[in-house]
């Protein structure tokens, strides 16, 4: 998930979530869709600091294959 906040966000935390990129008022956050949903992610984060857009984004094939590789190395 995308997040644009109104301004920088000083601290975002979420034991679910993890900030994959923070840059200015924007924060990229990855989470596991079955762990929690975006809405209920959007309402956590909300809280902290006030969102002024989001937009979501499937993971890329890519990282997915990565990350089995990765896995299978180990």
């Amino acid at each position: 998930m995308i997040a644009d906040f109104f301004e920088e966000p000083k601290k975002l935390t979420h034991p679910i979530a993890e900030i994959m990129k923070h840059e200015g008022a924007r924060v990229v956050f990855r989470y596991d869709k079955n762990s929690i949903t975006a809405v209920k992610l959007i309402e956590d984060i909300s809280m902290q600091a006030p969102i002024m857009d989001f937009s979501l984004e499937e993971t890329k094939i890519d990282d997915i294959i990565r990350l089995a590789y990765q896995g299978a190395a180990q």
